[in-house]
């Protein structure tokens, strides 16, 4: 199933994916196994070890966990009883789907505690393992065929070893569930009591991309517990704070402090959780600091937040960022907004880590509006359709990359074709009347080797711009391309995309701005990256030779081995201006009937099925 969260008849799409269609495979039942010091009751985790924002590890504690594939994060869960949790879903740790084969399902995500000492328990001690969880959250919502799991090791039965103790499927349609739900288990079989116990949570998903998610929080173990002992005590940081920018979360220092009224925010708010059983009085505070000292120090007010509720707080932030604000080696800059309350009692409050979050607000060498976390992904459907993407110079800058972060989804589209764009204005009633300032012709997404990497595009002429608008964007040479999209942060009403349809050569605003970001970033300064092997055809290492390169007539194309060849040329518009079949590993193409410029060559074997490109210059 593709669940497309809205269609438009211009083509424009908000894609959470999955597959109605599953092939069940069976994660092997070895048990994983640590050198960590064995692990005593109570074993706790709320997942908030990192206390930073934006994340800056989102590996479970590794103390307590032997991971593969699970993510801490603060962005998917939605009414999270504290800020943190551990995702689940259809990507391994590295980013990459599990398999790129359409409608395939099976084990995904696996999360294993390290092991814990119960070789001093007995059943009468009433052991018992609760959690928290919440399916889909801001992300994709798992459907008929999934699930989620919960096994005990049984090391006392050696036929067994994983035993299956709990599971919740998948849905037949979006449940759409917006808190979690809490799940208490026995640990009651002499079976599970020796020195090695060991749980996990492992995952059934469609394994081509980012779907299928399910949220963990709150996952705690100890003696003395009932079947009904809901008792966790726990007053917590809920979620993260607004971004105290105006208009990015992240951006360059120049600009910020070129127009320091216009960027900065005037407050932030944030959601304090309580899951006792009673109304408790809460005093919640912010400190604001920097790399030369104490900025602000905000006192704490109270307000009493009832059972099961969760109280917005809303604190101003009239600080003012020193001038003289010194840069680290990558030209960042950052203030460290530390948001806290005072606990009620240590009676009402048993976990005191999600008492406190600390929030960098980084200055950068690029402006984003969105917050590095691709919760979806966005695309715009037509061959020679065009996205653009709005910003703004508060003085005159030098455009030097553009970076994007691709969604993993059905396919590999690492063969597919864009030309990046950056534009000095729209006319939005009749793009013919654009200013176009760059075109960086055929570039490839790439996908990077991580949960939320961007590949950088470094451009083969830096672009001076003046103060004011610009855009950027690309023109896709294909059929779509999937984007992240970020939906905790808005871009509205900055995003535009102009379809082939043939209706009018207008631009359309987003339908999806209000509802968060694409995840495309322009990049200024000195600090730039070389580029993840993705800056352009020219620059990556191919299999065919393209001689002379540039030519003034003709060429020869020579492939790395001798098959059945189809030859194809295609113009910087992704028009195909030329193609023929060989059936020999080198040709000649003429080039005398055509302008001077760059063009695109693709051969393609026509048994293996292999592809290769470059890009020749005619002058």
């Amino acid at each position: 199933m593709l669940l497309f969260a809205q269609i438009t008849n211009a083509q424009e799409r908000l894609t959470s994916y999955d597959f109605h269609v599953h092939h069940k495979i069976s994660n092997p039942n070895a048990r994983l196994k640590s050198s960590t010091t064995l692990l005593q009751l109570p074993f706790f985790d709320d997942f908030v070890q990192n206390k930073i924002y934006p994340v800056t590890d989102d590996n479970p504690n590794p103390k307590l966990w032997i991971n593969s594939g699970a993510f801490v994060n603060f962005n998917y869960p939605i009414n999270a009883p504290s800020y943190g949790c551990v995702t689940l879903d259809g990507l391994a740790g590295n980013g990459s789907p599990y398999s790129y084969v359409a409608m395939a399902n099976g084990g995904a995500d696996t999360l294993t505690s390290q092991p814990i000492n119960l070789s001093k328990n007995k059943i009468g001690d009433s052991i018992y393992l609760s959690f928290f969880f919440e399916p889909e959250g801001n992300g994709d919502y798992p459907d008929l065929g999934d699930s989620l799991i919960l096994e005990f090791y049984a090391n006392g039965r050696k036929d067994t070893g994983w035993v299956q103790v709990w599971s919740h499927d998948g849905y037949s349609s979006d449940p759409k569930i917006d808190s979690f739900t809490q799940v208490i288990i026995p640990v009651a079989d002499s079976m599970y009591l020796d020195s090695f116990f060991q749980f996990r949570f492992r995952n059934y998903a469609t394994l081509s991309g980012n779907n299928d998610h399910w949220h963990i929080d709150y996952v705690k173990i100890d003696t003395g517990r009932r079947y009904n002992s809901f008792d966790i005590k726990d007053v917590a940081i809920t979620n993260i704070p607004t971004r105290p920018l105006k208009n990015y979360f992240h951006m360059p220092w120049n600009q910020f402090e070129a127009n320091v009224s216009s960027e900065m925010g005037n407050s932030v708010s944030y959601g304090i959780f309580n899951s006792n059983v009673s109304t408790q009085n809460i005093g919640s505070g912010c400190l604001v600091t920097n790399s030369l000292g104490i900025d602000s120090s905000y006192t704490p007010y109270s307000n009493n937040i009832p059972t099961d509720s969760v109280f917005t707080y809303s604190i101003a932030l009239p600080y003012r960022i020193p001038s003289n604000l010194p840069q680290d080696v990558y030209c960042n800059r950052f203030v460290n907004e530390q948001f806290y309350f005072i606990s009620p009692s240590s009676n009402t409050n048993n976990f005191l880590g999600n008492d406190t979050l600390n929030y960098h607000q980084f200055f950068t060498n690029y402006f984003s509006y969105d917050d590095g976390t691709a919760e979806k992904a966005w695309d715009v459907r037509g061959t020679l359709s065009e996205a653009a993407l709005e910003y703004n110079l508060n003085i005159p800058d030098t455009l030097k990359a553009i970076q994007i972060h691709w969604a993993h989804m059905n396919v590999d589209q690492t063969t597919e074709l864009i030309n990046l764009m950056v534009w000095q204005s729209l006319d939005l009633v009749n793009s013919v009347n654009d200013v176009v300032l760059h075109t960086e012709a055929f570039a490839k997404p790439i996908y990077v080797d991580s949960m939320n990497g961007f590949s950088t595009y470094v451009l083969d002429t830096a672009q001076a711009l003046p103060a004011g608008k610009f855009y950027i964007g690309f023109k896709q040479l294909i059929d779509s391309v999937n984007i992240g999209f970020d939906v905790n942060d808005v871009s509205n009403p900055h995003l535009y995309y102009k379809t082939t349809d043939g209706s009018s050569n207008d631009w359309d605003t987003t339908k999806f701005g209000r509802n968060g970001s694409i995840m495309m970033r322009p990049m200024f300064g000195k600090c730039i990256p070389q580029g993840t092997g993705v800056e352009n055809i020219a620059s990556q290492k191919n299999k065919i030779i393209l001689y002379p390169n540039p030519t003034d007539a003709a060429t020869t194309i020579q492939m790395p081995y001798q098959s059945n060849w189809n030859i194809a040329v295609f113009n910087m518009q992704g028009e195909m201006i030329m193609q023929n079949n060989f059936s020999e590993n080198h040709a000649t193409l003429s080039l005398n009937k055509f302008s001077d410029g760059a063009y695109f060559v693709r051969a393609t074997d026509l048994i293996k099925g292999k592809i290769f490109s470059d890009k020749i210059i005619k002058q």
